[in-house]
């Protein structure tokens, strides 16, 4: 039994800077998350046909659109693949599904119409070609946000919503200062986990750093900035000043304008 690989697809601004990862067993192949475009869908699967392997998992680690609307292109791809989510990411998915659509309607021909049956996954670990991949479930009012998988044997982490690599952190939904402490508090946790390749759930492309680190600095800046004023222009600003050469900018208006109660979180 060799080793499991990790292959880490970046995407544009379009689709929200959302990493996909292609897992190599030793001979089939796991993709995570699925992306927000058709054009990313349609990526990540040619990378997938390329290795020459049947593709017999497909998971979806998070509810965000940017994780799984791509998951009707791969799963036509791969009719015989399993496409599975833990259960309150499926129960999440099916309850804002008609939502996000509507709200990714701009994306007009690029937007996936077709939806896949993600299966909910039971319990906290699977295996994939004899390994196995377990679920650190985030708690208290993260939910979601806060899980990742530990595949223990490779020493990785996938981490999900939890992390983001050169990227504005997505805070939307998370507007109360509460939530943050709490996703910070989950993050110096996973400071203690010898992991040997952590995998943020967003990346700038071609960034290369520690993402625990980034997406704890980040979240430490924001509350610094959006303690000195009450105006979100004005904090957006700082945010942009502060980190010139971050990607998803799209994130800094919505996070500031949420986190002073400026409009409804999503």
């Amino acid at each position: 039994m060799t080793d499991l690989a990790f292959d880490v697809l970046d995407s544009s601004e379009t689709a929200l800077t959302k990493t996909s990862t292609l897992v190599y067993g030793d001979e089939a192949l796991m993709i995570v998350d699925t992306g927000l475009t058709a054009s990313q869908a349609h990526r990540i699967v040619a990378a997938a046909l390329e290795t020459g392997r049947p593709v017999t998992h497909v998971l979806i680690s998070g509810a965000g659109p940017d994780f799984h609307l791509g998951a009707g292109i791969v799963s036509d791809a791969f009719p015989d693949a399993h496409v599975f989510a833990t259960a309150r990411v499926v129960d999440r998915i099916v309850a804002a599904y008609d939502r996000q659509v509507a709200h990714w309607a701009r994306l007009g021909r690029n937007l996936p119409t077709r939806r896949a049956v993600i299966e909910a996954w039971a319990g906290d670990a699977f295996e994939f070609e004899g390994r196995l991949f377990e679920l650190r479930a985030g708690g208290g009012t993260l939910g979601w946000r806060g899980d990742y998988l530990w595949q223990p044997q490779s020493h990785t982490v996938l981490g999900g919503a939890l992390l983001y690599g050169g990227d504005h952190v997505w805070t939307a939904g998370t507007p109360s200062a509460a939530e943050r402490a709490e996703w910070a508090g989950r993050l110096r946790e996973l400071q203690s986990v010898a992991a040997r390749l952590v995998v943020p759930g967003h990346r700038r492309p071609g960034w290369r750093g520690d993402p625990v680190t980034w997406t704890l600095e980040y979240l430490d800046v924001f509350e610094q900035v959006i303690a000195a004023t009450d105006v979100p222009a004005a904090a957006a600003r700082t945010l942009r000043e502060r980190f010139p050469d971050a990607g998803l900018v799209v994130a800094v208006d919505i996070g500031v304008t949420a986190a002073m109660g400026r409009t409804p979180h999503t």
